[in-house]
């Protein structure tokens, strides 16, 4: 595994994984320690009340914090994680759960970023299992859906890596496979027919490649 997927393996077993469907998670069972102290009980109870969900890069302030949209649940938030700020780039997608502590906000997870060309995929994937959900429960929102699902972006994870490994494949506006390849033409009056395609307004010359 590497460093990132141990980072998300062991967020999900600390924060969302339940033995049974009424057990509680081992941030639940630590939040009944005594010895803690009320800061640390405040950042314990408030990553019990988050939920990961997916988060969009809309602004960037290096060396401070990012400001993040939520994709699935509408809204905007600004998070203060310095490291987060160095290495996000804009647009990019992350799995995450934003939580308070003291006056500020920070981002837990976020380990793997996805380019925003993923956007559609996430969220049609995740749609998907949503309805699926809302068979059994009708009145579900996207929190609890993603509360009582959380494997369900630990999937997505493994899919959008499948994804992003195949090759490229080009294609044209109609989706048929674009092949690359090199005409000649034998032309009677190679002057008269520079001259008029120089003359027109939508064509470049460029200079002779084979030189």
């Amino acid at each position: 595994m590497t460093e990132a997927e141990t980072q998300e393996l062991h967020a999900w077993l600390w924060l969302d994984w339940r033995k049974t469907r009424r057990s509680k998670t081992l941030a639940e069972e630590m939040a009944t320690d005594p010895s803690l102290s009320n800061e640390e009980r405040q950042i314990l109870a408030a990553l019990n009340a988050s939920h990961r969900t997916v988060y969009q890069v809309v602004r960037l302030v290096r060396g401070r914090g990012v400001e993040l949209e939520n994709v699935l649940e509408g809204g905007r938030v600004f998070v203060h994680d310095r490291e987060f700020s160095l290495s996000a780039e804009k647009w990019c997608l992350v799995f995450g759960r934003v939580y308070p502590a003291g006056p500020y906000l920070f981002i837990a997870g976020g380990a793997h970023a996805f380019p925003p060309r993923q956007k559609e995929f996430i969220k049609g994937f995740l749609s998907y299992e949503f309805e699926k959900h809302r068979r059994s429960n009708p009145s579900a929102a996207w929190r609890e859906f993603l509360r009582a699902k959380p494997e369900v972006l630990g999937r997505l994870t493994v899919k959008l890596h499948e994804r992003m490994r195949q090759p490229l494949r080009l294609v044209t506006t109609d989706g048929e496979p674009l092949a690359f390849c090199k005409v000649h033409f034998e032309v009677k009056k190679p002057e008269e027919f520079l001259a008029g395609l120089r003359a027109h307004p939508e064509l470049e010359e460029l200079a002779d490649s084979r030189n």
